[in-house]
């Protein structure tokens, strides 16, 4: 399984206006740094979740769909299911119809079920299915708790850039954590 951006979000959960309040700056200086310091967090926290924040278009390749099977989307929150094709052993990718897989995207984790099998089809890469992914498409979506752990982050890599020690680099302030842990998937 394989995972690419299509689309990225085409804005961020938390502006450069509001970290800038938060910081208390009101030059314009350092907006160029700021803005990094805020995809990256955006970033950040979607890997440390499992979850996609701002609406993104994604493309999820599959070696194989076993028919009748559910599996595990990889990415959450799914809001559609944009396009499911398979690619034959020549030639370019051949649209699924609609009605030959399930799809929920209600659960925490989102399933898919293939429900009719691709004729002669490639042995790698084999299907593909199109996702849009993320809470909402404005920052408004995003829950409270996330967007001001990014204003965190961002407040804490702002006031300690220059950290020569990895451990201070790569640590993730306490509060960020505490605010996180109420969005982190739980497996019993």
């Amino acid at each position: 399984m394989s995972l690419t951006l299509i689309a990225p979000p085409a804005l961020e959960p938390v502006s450069l206006a509001r970290i800038k309040a938060h910081l208390r700056i009101d030059h314009a200086l350092e907006d160029a740094l700021i803005s990094a310091y805020i995809t990256a967090a955006r970033m950040h926290v979607e890997a440390s979740l499992s979850k996609i924040l701002i609406e993104q278009e994604w493309r999820i390749n599959f070696d194989y769909l076993p028919i009748g099977e559910t599996i595990e989307l990889p990415l959450a929150p799914i809001i559609a299911v944009n396009v499911v094709s398979y690619f034959p052993e020549q030639g370019g990718p051949i649209g699924i119809s609609a009605f030959d897989y399930a799809a929920d995207l209600d659960s925490d984790i989102a399933r898919f079920c293939l429900r009719r099998a691709a004729s002669e089809r490639r042995k790698f890469g084999g299907y593909e299915i199109e996702v849009t992914a993320g809470y909402g498409p404005a920052a408004e979506d995003v829950p409270g708790d996330i967007t001001q752990a990014i204003t965190l982050l961002v407040a804490h890599w702002y006031e300690h850039r220059e950290a020569a020690s990895s451990i201070l680099r790569d640590a993730m302030p306490h509060g960020v954590k505490a605010l996180l842990n109420f969005h982190r998937r739980v497996r019993l």
